[in-house]
């Protein structure tokens, strides 16, 4: 009889532990559903052909977001202006890391806080950032937004200034809402009707 009890109350708890952790990483609304968080994003009006400082994109090559980011910087030809700064996945801690010392940061998370911004949820990437001396700006790390920025970026070939035109917004909504989320709305669905 005692044993009923204790697979109830470890049940219990394994599935209160689970959905503390899940909030954390994957939060959902009142139906299971998966909820992104919202990145930090900058004024649609900023022009980045105005930042007079360093530019970096940081990305990892597991994650969808970033990808999207990399296909516009090579198509753009953009090595001089934006450095890439590949993170890999911390799987013990649930973060990212860099490879070595990053401006005196080993964590993903200490960079977010030496440009004084508070993580709601975690520090995550891709991440477009600027430097100057030891002062770090966060432009943003919505993937939508790099790309948009990235692309408006004028850099100067040989024969012309190089833009990706003709982006169809309402296709560029759909894929990011419906296969690069959808991958995350899937896997962290809390119930089988979510």
């Amino acid at each position: 009889m005692q044993n009923k009890y204790l697979i109830k109350a470890t049940r219990k708890l394994w599935l209160w532990f689970w959905n503390q952790l899940m909030n954390g990483f994957a939060p959902s609304d009142l139906h299971g559903n998966y909820k992104r968080h919202k990145g930090i994003t900058i004024d649609s009006e900023y022009d980045i052909n105005n930042e007079n400082r360093q530019i970096y994109l940081l990305v990892g090559n597991s994650c969808p977001w970033c990808q999207r980011t990399l296909l516009v910087h090579e198509i753009k030809h953009l090595p001089k202006k934006v450095k890439i700064i590949f993170l890999k996945a911390d799987l013990e801690h649930g973060e990212w890391i860099f490879n070595r010392k990053f401006k005196g940061c080993i964590r993903l998370s200490d960079l977010y806080k030496k440009a004084y911004k508070k993580v709601i949820f975690r520090a995550t990437l891709p991440l477009l950032i600027s430097f100057v001396k030891d002062e770090v700006n966060i432009l943003s790390n919505e993937s939508s937004q790099i790309v948009r920025l990235l692309n408006s970026t004028k850099i100067q070939s040989k024969t012309q200034i190089l833009t990706i035109k003709d982006c169809n917004q309402k296709f560029l909504n759909l894929i990011n809402n419906s296969i690069n989320d959808g991958v995350y709305k899937c896997g962290f669905a809390r119930n089988q009707s979510a």
